[in-house]
């Protein structure tokens, strides 16, 4: 997982208090803000201005990231997400794998205002976004559709697929799921030598003519006959996130640093950057002091059809809350 979060920040003085929005990125991102900024000197509500900014977003494809013609799907789609939450109502509207709709923050809006749910997705966030007034087209762009045909050319890669046949790495699929002695197999760790003879117990469950039932165990451990596994450098072992290698090495170990066990456990098949994913995401404060945040993104780059990313679930998103604060952050998942 990786969380990304840079901020653009607008102030707006007033005489009682200062209106404030911020949000995520630069370029068109920047735009969207002023855009939200604008509604703020008007004398609008927070949940103007954020819907404001998140919309500008949409229509500028921001980074290419969100709105209309990006991120494409394993199909060569566009689905939009998107959230906005009233920090002061503590309501909150949203829209997951939104189909041919461009504007997925009015959208959102429309479920905090008129719905007493907090998320629609699918072709069912659709209709009723159709019967909101807000009109159906594909979303779809030739440069969309340019990005799927190379991905598919190029097998596929990377892709979101895990324990399945083909091999996702070299295949397109389709797919099915690994039997579960085949996932056991491929998930065993090869430095742990496991067998009857190198470890074992005995285990015992007795029940007397009175009914009463005891257990036991007795075992002397692992084994290691020392000198021919030191012999060895020391394989197999127990150690994991530590270097020295424990595949290699003896040790001493010390643990590896976060940083690094993030590399080293980020799939090698998914590609993560600013722009294969990423999310507009803004926190406002209007002039009476209420604030509201909220997000929109197109997802990740050829998602499985039907995923629903962080960035509508409340307070993964986006969070708000009139008197305490707000936030929103965008992360690969």
């Amino acid at each position: 997982m990786q969380i990304l979060l840079l901020l653009f920040i607008v102030f707006l003085s007033y005489a009682t208090r200062a209106a404030i929005i911020i949000g995520t990125w630069s370029g068109g991102f920047q735009q969207a803000v002023q855009a939200g900024a604008a509604q703020l000197g008007q004398g609008g509500s927070s949940l103007d201005a954020v819907e404001a900014a998140c919309r500008t977003c949409e229509e500028l494809q921001c980074d290419g990231t969100v709105g209309y013609g990006g991120s494409p799907d394993e199909h060569g789609e566009t689905t939009l997400d998107a959230m906005i939450m009233d920090g002061t109502r503590m309501n909150i509207g949203a829209v997951a794998a939104l189909r041919r709709v461009k504007n997925a923050i009015g959208v959102a809006r429309k479920v905090l205002e008129n719905t007493k749910h907090t998320m629609l997705v699918g072709d069912q966030a659709k209709h009723f976004a159709v019967s909101m007034g807000f009109p159906e087209e594909s979303l779809t762009t030739p440069d969309s559709k340019h990005k799927w045909r190379a991905w598919r050319d190029n097998r596929c890669q990377p892709n979101f697929w895990t324990s399945v046949k083909p091999d996702p790495k070299t295949s397109c699929g389709p797919y099915k799921p690994l039997s579960f002695a085949h996932r056991l197999d491929k998930d065993t760790d090869s430095n742990a030598d496991i067998g009857q003879y190198n470890h074992d117990t005995i285990g015992v469950v007795a029940i007397d003519a009175r009914g009463d039932i005891a257990a036991g165990t007795s075992t002397n451990g692992t084994k290691h006959k020392w000198r021919a596994w030191r012999d060895n450098r020391c394989q197999p072992n127990f150690w994991t996130s530590v270097k020295p290698d424990p595949k290699t090495s003896c040790g001493p170990y010390k643990p590896l640093s976060f940083a690094h066990r993030l590399d080293r456990d980020t799939d090698s098949n998914v590609d993560i950057g600013q722009y294969n994913h990423d999310t507009i995401g803004v926190v406002a404060i209007d002039a009476r002091g209420d604030i509201a945040a909220g997000t929109s993104t197109n997802g990740a780059n050829h998602k499985i059809p039907g995923r629903v990313g962080d960035s509508p679930i409340p307070g993964a998103g986006a969070y708000a809350e009139t008197g305490v604060g707000g936030a929103a952050a965008s992360k690969m998942s």
